[in-house]
């Protein structure tokens, strides 16, 4: 049993030193056990653990009709940070309308357990860690200071209409707002399909933001994929002034940077050039039809200031 009134943790060093090696794994590796008793109807539930520092899957187990446990054991890697999710499409976790299911998930001496979930449950294990990188030599100058304006933030929580600086760019884009799908609050926005004959109106747009005092714009979002599959994503565009051409800024997909599922955030920053004076960005799916859904939300834009040297 756990003690009630545990002792406190001590402070993490900034160089920690290895761990002990688990038995039957080599050193700077631990082992991770995952324990899923299935309801039944484990053709509902599906699980994932990933690695959060590099954003790769370790394991991941899809439906299947088989209700008998399993028990999944792998070696690996000390500090990292490692999820541990999840999921049931009915909404009823694994327990205990049908059947007394669950999961246990044991990883450097703790044990991370549930079992009464609706859609979905995660567990979150150690800390990315990477070495301390070497001073920096001494400059000639000191570094110039950087000034961001804020020039909006939207997480489409306002009234029934409320697409905050955005807009549709066509059918396959929409507002979500029963909450199941926001990064805060109820609400959020989607992108969908994105096929060749449909990627114009796969897309959401911000209306033209005056850039004439700034040289950069930053882009900070979280966006949720559903139901996405290999060779589908999303990509971040712009356009400057009247130009119709859309400058691509980034393209994300499927198993290359993200897993399908879980909320995740990205900051991008888009130079500008000097003669620059309005910009607008775009979030457009790269899908295959209605079911691959990008949902974008607590979007965050700011402009970097010009710096005058007097």
């Amino acid at each position: 049993p756990t003690p009630s009134n545990p002792p406190p943790t001590p402070p993490t060093p900034s160089n920690p030193p290895p761990t002990a090696p688990t038995p039957g794994c080599g050193n700077g590796k631990s082992q991770i056990s995952v324990i899923v008793q299935p309801d039944q109807y484990p053709q509902e539930t599906s699980w994932i653990l990933k690695n959060d520092c590099t954003g790769t899957p370790i394991h991941e187990e899809q439906p299947n009709s088989d209700t008998d446990m399993y028990e999944v054991t792998k070696c690996i890697p000390d500090n990292q940070k490692y999820t541990f999710t999840i999921r049931d499409q009915y909404g009823d976790g694994l327990c205990c309308s049908y059947g007394n299911g669950y999961y246990i998930v044991s990883f450097q001496g703790k044990e991370y357990k549930g079992d009464n979930f609706r859609n979905e449950e995660s567990h979150t294990m150690g800390t990315c860690y990477s070495a301390p990188s070497p001073p920096s030599p001494p400059s000639a100058s000191p570094p110039t200071a950087e000034n961001w304006d804020i020039l909006f933030f939207n997480n489409f929580d306002g009234s029934d209409s409320d697409w905050g600086n955005f807009r549709r760019g066509g059918g396959d884009a929409g507002r979500h707002t029963t909450g199941e799908h926001a990064r805060s609050g109820r609400s959020s926005l989607f992108i969908r399909d994105g096929s060749e004959s449909r990627k114009k109106k796969a897309a959401i747009l911000s209306r033209k933001l005056n850039v004439q005092d700034y040289d950069a714009v930053k882009v900070a979002f979280w966006f949720q994929p559903v139901s996405v599959e290999p060779g589908e994503g999303f990509v971040l565009e712009y356009g400057i002034d009247r130009n119709r051409k859309w400058e691509t800024q980034k393209e994300w997909w499927y198993q290359d940077f993200f897993v399908d599922g879980g909320w995740q955030t990205v900051t991008e920053t888009i130079d500008i050039d000097s003669d620059a004076s309005r910009i607008r960005i775009r979030f457009r799916c790269v899908g295959g039809d209605n079911s691959d859904r990008i949902y974008i939300d607590d979007v965050e834009v700011s402009g970097r200031l010009i710096n005058i040297v007097s």
